[in-house]
């Protein structure tokens, strides 16, 4: 299935470069609308991959046989199972709809001073986003690699496949 033109994102690969460019910002200096699209836009870039298949659902997926799973399926699975994914899914649908399917840490932000061990780059007194008590920056990081080895396994499969 075809994804339509959205502004310039014209499918998943295209949305997840937005993603890497907005990360690239919140990265040197965390805020607040880089957060919320940074949450929103990693939750659902799953189902923008999943939907490039044969769009079935989460329950029927997993009760495919592994060996018959198409790729875009089998991503759809894997990275559910990541502690970020969940952590992020848990965020977006708190607020979506208004309750949690399993406790929410609050959300908090944290002006502190650069400590060993910080990311580089971080100002000597900087906002960070917490997530279950998790720096926002470190479990995007995640994610957004989960993501960047998917299209590179993608590219190289269509590569070996001319």
């Amino acid at each position: 299935m075809a994804h339509p033109e959205i502004f310039g994102i014209t499918g998943p690969s295209s949305l997840f470069k937005l993603i890497c460019d907005v990360y690239s910002d919140y990265y040197r200096s965390p805020n607040e609308r880089d957060f919320l699209f940074l949450c929103f836009g990693l939750h659902h870039l799953r189902e923008w991959i999943h939907s490039t298949g044969n769009r079935r659902s989460g329950k029927e997926i997993e009760n495919t046989p592994t060996a018959d799973r198409t790729a875009p399926e089998q991503f759809y699975i894997d990275i559910y199972q990541l502690e970020e994914f969940q952590v992020v899914r848990n965020f977006n649908n708190s607020g979506k709809h208004g309750s949690v399917e399993r406790n929410l840490h609050k959300t908090t932000i944290v002006n502190k001073p650069f400590t060993a061990g910080s990311p580089a780059g971080d100002a000597l007194i900087q906002k960070h986003f917490q997530l279950d008590e998790k720096n926002s920056r470190a479990v995007f990081a995640t994610l957004i690699a989960t993501y960047r080895n998917w299209f590179e396994k993608q590219s190289n499969q269509k590569k070996q496949d001319v």
